[in-house]
């Protein structure tokens, strides 16, 4: 096999932009020539789907998702990895309002 699919990511709450950075990897004098990204929100209809080599997608709603990377290369070999990605609510604050004592 010519090639070996990986990526990384960061951290993102609901609604943020998330990088998924692509590290695949290849033997020396060849490349991957194709890049298809499954981000596991079905919901988000179209953009559950990309095929850019280091896309970002923003997810609606809090919970865990398996991310797909799937990479080709000319040869018509193809690998993918599933990787699960955790993405959490904004943190909430409140503040009180102050009392104010008045003399």
């Amino acid at each position: 096999v010519p090639i070996t699919a990986n990526f990384s990511f960061g951290n993102a709450c609901v609604n943020e932009s998330l990088v998924f950075e692509d590290l695949s990897g290849v033997v020396p004098d060849e490349s991957v020539d194709s890049w298809t990204w499954d981000f596991g929100e079905p919901s988000s209809g179209a953009n559950n789907i990309s095929t850019d080599q280091s896309p970002s997608h923003s997810y609606t709603t809090a919970g865990t998702f398996d991310v797909t990377l799937a990479v080709g290369h000319a040869s018509g070999c193809t690998v993918s990895i599933v990787k699960t990605v955790s993405i959490e609510e904004p943190p909430s604050i409140n503040f009180a309002e102050p009392l104010l004592n008045c003399l």
